[in-house]
């Protein structure tokens, strides 16, 4: 059945693997992000600083959202009117529950979906901004065992005067950090979302003779990759280029 056959009486079961589900659920956060800061909405959040993190229960992600009203006038009123009946004034902008705001969001966000499909200027435009910006980013679809010592591995073949390896050196340089708004959002959109996370690693470049801190670096290894990934690391490092 071709998608445009669909209707709101048909029923559908489409099966994908993981990663295709990943990758939807995460183009589609970063689309929000996007759409958000361009203005487009009606409406932009404060998505860095102190009043990105105004919590109303941090461990379930349920934040109170301050935004600034934009000059965009696509919106029709009655949706840009419902957000600001449900919001308070707050020095020169405006705070809303989250749950609140994402539901707004997702209404806006479908009408500016449609738009941008018919070719609106405006909307489209960024709907094109945004992309271009996603075809720009280099995306390595590993785990982390595999991308740290993908990392370690590779680094020791490139041609240098001094052999190095790029590893973490301390546990602390791998970190995992859950972004509970997001989740508690995708929880509420999606029956059975993946958790949205960010895998932090901070790289090390190591001199191979230097042996102390390459001791330091393959025992964080050993913590997050796979027996076979450390004999890879260690045959590299010793192979004398």
């Amino acid at each position: 059945m071709k998608p445009e056959d669909l209707t709101e009486r048909t029923s559908v079961v489409a099966a994908a693997p993981i990663g295709i589900f990943r990758e939807l659920q995460r183009h589609y956060i970063t689309l929000r992000d996007h759409v958000w800061r361009s203005g487009i909405l009606g409406f932009s959040p404060y998505l860095v600083g102190p009043l990105s993190g105004d919590w109303i229960d941090a461990r379930h992600g349920h934040k109170r959202v301050h935004y600034m009203l934009t000059d965009s006038d696509w919106l029709p009123a009655s949706q840009r009117a419902m957000l600001i009946a449900l919001s308070e004034q707050y020095m020169d902008h405006h705070t809303v529950d989250g749950d609140i705001f994402d539901e707004c969001t997702d209404i806006a966000l479908n009408a500016f979906l449609d738009r941008a499909e018919q070719g609106d200027g405006e909307c489209a435009d960024v709907w094109r901004s945004w992309v271009t910006r996603e075809g720009r980013e280099t995306y390595a679809y590993m785990t982390l065992d595999a991308l740290l010592a993908a990392a370690a591995v590779h680094s020791t073949e490139a041609a240098q005067e001094q052999r190095t390896v790029l590893m973490p050196v301390r546990l602390a340089d791998v970190m995992r950090r859950d972004r509970a708004y997001y989740n508690r959002y995708l929880r509420r959109s999606l029956p059975n979302p993946l958790r949205d996370a960010k895998q932090l690693v901070l790289f090390s470049n190591i001199p191979v003779s230097d042996s102390e801190s390459l001791s330091e670096g393959m025992a964080c290894l050993q913590q997050w990759c796979s027996k076979g990934s450390l004999a890879r690391v260690y045959a590299a490092i010793n192979s004398g280029g």
